[in-house]
């Protein structure tokens, strides 16, 4: 039997190889950015820090080399999704640091074409991202847990030096984090033209 596979939720998963490099610099970075800049995103329910709006990594030169290699990852990304004749029109960054307890509820990033996350420092039990299944109705009665295609919602457990690449209108949530240490993530969106 042949299967059409339409809609298909298209997510890319890389290790930076660099991370061990660069994570201590870019670790100081966040801490010197959370203590001198105002928190970002006021429409979130969650308390989590973020310098979404209030400092963008992208024009900070602490980040360009990640930065770089995260741009290398989204063309070559929007080469595997058959994106390769559109063009990077915006590219934004920021910093989310998840003390204890502190989540991220529901949400996407539309307005945007992709959307990255990037894992600077994961201590274990610090809050996996979940994905949530562009038709989440679903069919009754049907799940089954080796069997993506009936799967509701899946969940990422977070990993030093890993990126997640995704379509901005799909929908994910992160974890409470229950450890004791800061779970802190940079995320990125891109607009396409």
């Amino acid at each position: 039997m042949k299967v059409l596979e339409l809609f298909p939720t298209v997510i890319a998963k890389e290790i930076n190889p660099k991370h061990t490099l660069i994570k201590k610099d870019i670790l100081k970075e966040c801490l010197f950015l959370k203590n001198s800049n105002i928190k970002g995103g006021s429409n979130w329910i969650a308390d989590t820090y973020n310098t979404c709006g209030t400092h963008d990594i992208n024009d900070n030169k602490k980040f360009k080399i990640l930065n770089d290699w995260v741009l290398d990852q989204i063309r070559k990304y929007m080469l595997t999704i058959g994106l390769a004749n559109k063009k990077i029109n915006s590219f934004q960054g920021w910093v989310n640091i998840y003390k204890k307890n502190n989540y991220q509820e529901t949400h996407d990033h539309n307005g945007n074409d992709i959307s990255v996350i990037y894992y600077l420092q994961t201590p274990k039990n610090s809050g996996n991202v979940r994905f949530y299944s562009p038709e989440p109705n679903g069919v009754k009665n049907c799940f089954d847990s080796t069997n993506p295609y009936t799967f509701k919602n899946y969940f990422i457990e977070p990993k030093e030096g890993q990126l997640l690449i995704f379509k901005s209108n799909l929908k994910h949530s992160v974890d409470q984090n229950k450890s004791n240490k800061a779970r802190i993530s940079l995320a990125y969106n891109v607009r396409l033209k």
